[in-house]
């Protein structure tokens, strides 16, 4: 987020806020410590938007590339983040368009998306019939969410 901050408002100050309150939010230094898909999503997140702002400003095909692999690996995680990709995936092909080689530029990232997002949905349908995330979560925190006698312990299995 330092360098994200920094490559964005091109300043090492702002970039410097941007890292220490990363740092100090209390929430992923706990959750850094437990491995999972939330630390996962985060660092994905944050790299597409690195590779987002250094694609619009500069332009490189590799930096186009990286950034829609990135964008269908975060889509994988988290099938919440769908909207974001997307939005992403079009504002940065908008903003291509004001680059000497933009157009390659955003067919790479629409390429490496559309084929990080189809190869492994496309697996995934093989192997299980339907389409779903490499991390599918989310039902389980819906519905412990939704649900009022979760309490945060393990139910007890006659209460499945």
């Amino acid at each position: 987020y330092f360098l994200l901050a920094r490559r964005a408002f091109h300043s090492t100050l702002a970039g410097f806020v941007a890292g220490l309150l990363t740092a100090l939010h209390p929430f992923w230094i706990v959750n850094t410590g437990e491995l999972n898909d939330g630390v996962l999503v985060s660092f994905l997140v944050a790299l597409s938007l690195l590779f987002g702002t250094r694609g619009m400003q500069q332009g490189g095909a590799f930096i186009g590339l990286l950034l829609g692999f990135t964008l269908a690996a975060m889509v994988l995680v988290r099938a919440a983040l769908v909207p974001f990709a997307i939005i992403a995936l079009l504002a940065f092909l908008w903003q291509c368009r004001r680059l000497p080689t933009g157009w390659l530029v955003g067919f790479l990232a629409l390429f490496g998306f559309v084929n990080g997002v189809g190869l492994w949905s496309l697996r995934n349908y093989q192997a299980f019939e339907r389409p779903i995330p490499i991390a599918d979560s989310t039902y389980l925190h819906l519905w412990m969410g939704n649900n009022t006698l979760a309490n945060g312990a393990e139910m007890p299995e006659g209460d499945l």
